[in-house]
């Protein structure tokens, strides 16, 4: 569940005092289960508003609820193994979230491999990956 209520990011550039709304307002609730899309034109906040909800970004304002958890109140490990343990983020560019030097069979392995996932589940789960996006090639 995600929850946002008035939802607020200004970044202050504190060199030339100049200071840019990002976020102004956003009032969000999305159940468990729910797909939601978020589009927009350059500069909307849609990326604003990632980093607030991963807790990569604090809000300046307002509030923001992830599953029920003020993930801004975290302090940083906090907010790291939540991450871990409760989003999954893939970065807009393919070039930061896979290995160039590996096969698509060991990168799907690679997160698996991380969180200590036994081997013959792993490969069942990246087989069935492959198979429903048909690269299995």
């Amino acid at each position: 569940m995600i929850r946002c209520l008035d939802l607020i990011r200004i970044y202050h550039d504190k060199v030339t005092d100049y200071k840019v709304s990002a976020l102004r307002g956003l009032d969000l609730n999305v159940a468990d289960g729910e797909l939601v899309y978020i589009i927009g034109n350059s500069g909307a906040g849609k990326t604003t508003r990632i980093k607030m909800h991963s807790g990569t970004d604090g809000p300046t304002g307002g509030l923001n609820l992830i599953g029920g958890v003020q993930i801004d109140r975290m302090n940083e490990k906090e907010r790291r193994d939540f991450r871990y343990k409760n989003i999954g983020l893939v970065n807009q560019f393919t070039s930061r979230n896979l290995f160039s030097n590996l096969t698509a069979r060991d990168n799907l392995l690679m997160p698996m491999k991380m969180k200590h996932t036994p081997r013959e589940i792993a490969k069942k789960e990246m087989e069935e990956l492959l198979t429903l996006f048909n690269l299995q090639h």
